[in-house]
C-alpha cells in the first residue's frame, strides 16, 4: 500500500505533493471518527493521560517530518529504491533501538539481510553515480530516503511505547490532528498558489494516494498494538 501511494503521487504535479499529508489525514480522521463512535471510545480520547498526549504529539510531529522527507525523496529517486531504502532503514533503526534499550537480540542473518539490501541498492545505482547530474539527483533522494527511514524508525518506537497506555484509535486521531494543524497551516498560507494547480484530477490521485497511506497506517498501528 505504501508503494501504491507513491505511484499515485507521481501522477500529480510536484507543487501539489505537499498537500498529500493533509488529504491523507482528512481521510484517516473520518474513518477514525466513525470507528470511535461505533465502538463508543470517545471517553478514552477525552481521558488520555497528559504525558502520553505530549509524547504522541511529539512522535507524530516526527512522523509528519518523515512523510515530507518521503515526498521529497519520491520526487528525486525511483520509487522502488525509495520504498526499499526508507523501510529498510526504518527496520534497522528500530532494531538498533530495541537492542540497546529493550535488550532484544537479533540473528546474524537478519542483520546481514539488511546490509545486503542496502548494498544491492547502491550497486544497482552504481552506473548512475558516474553521470554527474543524475548522480547528484539520485544521491540526494537516496540520502533523504535513509533519513526518512531513520525518522520513521524513531517514531515507531515512541508510538509503540505510548500504545501501552492508550488505544489505537486514540493515537490515530491525535496523529491526524497534529498533521492537519501543522501541515494544514502551511497549505492554508499557500492556498492562492494551490488554486492555480490543484484541480479535480490532482485531487483524485492525491486522494487515492492518501487512502493507500491510511490503510497502511491503520495496519501498522494495529501491528504495534499486538
Amino acid at each position: 500500500m505504501g508503494a501504491n501511494s507513491g505511484l499515485f503521487l507521481r501522477k500529480t504535479r510536484t507543487e501539489n505533493h505537499y498537500v498529500l499529508p493533509v488529504v491523507e489525514s482528512s481521510i484517516t480522521i473520518l474513518v477514525c471518527i466513525l470507528l470511535i463512535t461505533l465502538n463508543d471510545l470517545w471517553k478514552d480520547l477525552i481521558n488520555i493521560n497528559q504525558s502520553t498526549l505530549g509524547i504522541l504529539i511529539f512522535a507524530y510531529s516526527l512522523d509528519l517530518a518523515g512523510t515530507l522527507v518521503y515526498i521529497f525523496s519520491v520526487r528525486r529517486t525511483p520509487l522502488g529504491i525509495v520504498y526499499v531504502l526508507i523501510h529498510t532503514t526504518q527496520v534497522m533503526t528500530i532494531t538498533i533501538i530495541d537492542t540497546y534499550i529493550n535488550n532484544l537480540s537479533f540473528g546474524t542473518f537478519f542483520l546481514l539481510g539488511i546490509i545486503l539490501i542496502l548494498s544491492g541498492i547502491f550497486t544497482i545505482n552504481f552506473q548512475t553515480f558516474k553521470r554527474k547530474n543524475e548522480s547528484k539527483f539520485n544521491l540526494i533522494g537516496m540520502s533523504a530516503s535513509i533519513f526518512g527511514g531513520f525518522i520513521w524508525g524513531n517514531t515507531a518506537f515512541i508510538v509503540d511505547r505510548s500504545l501501552l497506555k492508550t488505544g489505537i484509535l486514540t493515537a490515530v486521531f491525535i496523529k491526524c490532528c497534529v498533521t492537519l494543524i501543522i501541515q494544514g497551516s502551511v497549505i492554508f498560507n499557500k492556498r492562492y498558489d494551490l488554486v492555480k494547480t490543484l484541480n479535480l484530477r490532482e485531487l483524485k490521485f492525491l486522494s487515492l494516494s492518501g487512502a493507500c497511506i491510511t490503510f497502511a497506517f491503520l495496519l501498522w498501528v494495529t501491528a504495534l498494538k499486538i
